[in-house]
C-alpha cells in the first residue's frame, strides 16, 4: 500500500468514494450523453464512414495504423490533442475484433465509432472548465455517466495508471473506457450466471490480457 501523502490529489476522491463504493459492471450510458441523431450528427457520421471506406480499400478492413488515420480525421477538428497513439488504436481494434483478424471490418468499425461518439459526448459534458482534462471527481462522474460502475479501488488504479498530477486528458480517458469495456466484457463472458466469479486457464488469461 502506498502512503497516502504521496498522492494528495486522491484524498478528495477517497473522501467522496468511500461512501459510494459499488460492484463493478456495465450499464447503458445516461440518456443525456447518448448521441442525438440530428442532421448535423448524421452528416458527420456519414463523412467518417465514407473516409473509412476510402482508407479500407478492397477488403473493407482497417488495421491500427489506418484506424489512427481515420480517428485523427474525425476528432482532431473537435479536440486539441496530438491524436490517439498506436497503443490506443491497437486496444480499440482488439476490443471490437471478434474474428481475431487483427483488423476491423465495417460493422466492427461502426460499433467502435458508436462507442467513441458517446465517450466523446461524456468527456465534453464533464470537462466543466474546458481544460481538456478531467480531475478525479469529474472522472468518476464521467465514467458513471458512460455506463461504468466502478469501486474506489479500480478508479484509483485508473488514476494512477493514466493520470498525470490527478488529471486525465481526452485520449487517456478514451483508453480507460476501451480497457474497462474490454476487461469487463471478457469477464462477463465467463460469468453468465453473474456470480462475480470466472475461471480462465493461464493460456486464455495471457492471450486475453496481451491482446487487449
Amino acid at each position: 500500500m502506498f502512503p497516502a501523502f504521496k498522492f494528495p490529489f486522491l484524498r478528495p476522491l477517497y473522501e467522496v468514494m468511500r461512501e459510494y463504493d459499488q460492484d463493478i459492471g456495465l450499464t447503458q450510458p445516461d440518456e443525456q450523453v447518448q448521441v442525438q441523431e440530428t442532421e448535423e450528427e448524421k452528416s458527420k457520421d456519414q463523412e467518417v464512414k465514407d473516409f473509412f471506406a476510402s482508407i479500407a480499400g478492397e477488403d473493407l478492413e482497417v488495421d491500427c495504423y489506418e484506424l489512427q488515420e481515420i480517428l485523427d480525421f474525425a476528432l482532431k477538428k473537435e479536440f486539441t490533442f496530438d491524436g490517439f497513439s498506436l497503443d490506443v488504436c491497437r486496444s480499440m481494434v482488439a476490443m471490437m475484433d471478434v474474428d481475431r483478424s487483427g483488423k476491423l471490418g465495417l460493422e466492427e468499425f461502426k460499433g467502435l465509432w458508436a462507442d467513441i461518439r458517446t465517450w466523446k459526448n461524456v468527456f465534453k459534458q464533464y470537462d466543466i472548465d474546458h481544460s481538456g482534462s478531467l480531475n478525479t471527481i469529474e472522472l468518476r462522474a464521467a465514467l458513471h455517466s458512460a455506463g461504468y460502475r466502478l469501486n474506489f479501488h479500480v478508479l484509483r488504479a485508473l488514476v494512477l495508471r493514466y493520470g498525470k498530477k490527478g488529471k486525465i486528458n481526452f485520449d487517456d480517458f478514451i483508453m480507460c473506457a476501451v480497457k474497462l469495456k474490454t476487461m469487463i466484457e471478457t469477464f462477463q463472458e465467463r460469468d453468465p450466471r453473474k456470480t462475480l466469479m470466472a475461471t480462465f486457464t493461464l493460456d486464455e488469461w495471457v492471450e486475453k490480457t496481451m491482446y487487449s
